[in-house]
């Protein structure tokens, strides 16, 4: 999912489709995720949801790292195509949440990322802390570290998306060091690693799409009557009633599976234009404007008198896929997003940035 910067970038360089390809089909698993969150009760969705958490955030955040480069200009577009959007955004949903849904005004707002849009945060500190961890040595490993051991701290929940943030922080490192495996330049220690971990995928790609075939028959099995929070990333081990050492070894479960199924989609994606391409490129969008429609459905279409045509699992299952098509291919028309643009644009025009 790339912001203003990277579409401002694209009209100079070429597209490389592979990635948008990649954006593409985690958005429709973003989309489809969340609407299967409407109706978490129901066991088999509630796992096919847990599946696709553990590696569609990743994707995201692999290619944001693979597409960023550290040059002096990184925090000052950071903060115009990623903070700026942070606030427009968070404001516009507090509005919403508001007039729409009868909520009231959160108690913090911005510090506490509204619906969605941690992601936004999580990835303008990622981008602005680069520069300095493109010089730490052992950067991708002590990412993985950081992100077991921030389960320790009880935190208020998604405070800042601090954990999140340090929990997706490996598959941003990954991405970001991973174009230097396809460039030929292993020259870091990170990059030596990474460089070992694909030849291992490569060299023995059945017997990891067998282990993959086994981590989700495990996923299924363990995680029907286990809420969404393991693979979500905002709690503590405390807060989800785990001794430490259990919360660490499903967080690095989840976490090595997630970057695992990162690099398989990676090489398994073409890098020809698909249907999954234009979903890519207005990914933003579709990210962004899903939630009210999705939230608008489950307030209203849930509770009226249609709620009981969704207590039978099959309309479900048709409803949620409907419902992903038309919403996908709607919020990626590019009317949207020059919409979009244009009001991240004006606000920065607004304060001279």
């Amino acid at each position: 999912m790339e912001v203003v910067e990277t579409n401002v970038e694209s009209s100079q360089k070429p597209r490389i489709n592979r990635f948008d390809n990649l954006k593409g089909l985690a958005i429709v698993l973003v989309v489809m995720g969340h609407l299967v969150e409407l109706f978490a009760g129901l066991s088999y969705y509630s796992v096919f949801k847990h599946m696709i958490y553990i590696f569609h955030m990743p994707v995201f955040f692999f290619v944001s790292g693979y597409l960023s480069k550290v040059d002096k200009n990184l925090p000052k577009k950071a903060f115009r195509g990623l903070f700026i959007p942070y606030l427009i955004f968070n404001f516009l949903w507090i509005v919403f949440a508001m007039i729409v849904l009868g909520k009231g005004f959160p108690k913090f707002p911005f510090f506490i990322p509204e619906t969605g849009l941690w992601f936004l945060l999580s990835l303008f500190i990622m981008r602005t802390i680069l520069p300095v961890l493109d010089k730490i040595k052992h950067v991708f490993l002590i990412s993985i570290v950081l992100a077991l051991f921030v389960g320790i701290l009880n935190l208020p929940e998604n405070f800042l998306a601090i954990s999140r943030t340090l929990c997706f922080l490996p598959g941003f490192i990954l991405g970001y060091y991973f174009k230097e495996i396809e460039l030929g330049e292993v020259k870091s220690f990170t990059s030596k690693l990474l460089h070992k971990i694909k030849n291992f995928i490569t060299t023995y790609k059945y017997l990891v799409f067998g282990l993959l075939i086994l981590f989700f028959i495990a996923i299924f099995f363990s995680t029907l009557d286990i809420s969404n929070a393991p693979f979500a990333f905002i709690k503590s081990y405390k807060q989800m009633h785990m001794r430490i050492s259990l919360g660490m070894f499903i967080r690095f479960l989840v976490i090595s599976s997630g970057l695992l199924i990162v690099i398989v989609l990676y090489y398994l994606m073409t890098n020809k234009k698909t249907f999954l391409t234009k979903l890519g490129i207005n990914s933003m969008a579709i990210y962004i404007l899903h939630f009210y429609f999705v939230k608008f459905m489950g307030e209203y279409l849930l509770n009226s008198s249609f709620s009981e045509f969704f207590e039978n699992p099959y309309y479900v299952g048709i409803y949620i896929i409907v419902s992903t098509v038309i919403l996908t291919y709607i919020l990626s028309r590019d009317f949207v997003s020059v919409g979009i643009n244009k009001i991240i644009e004006k606000v920065n025009g607004i304060f001279g940035l």
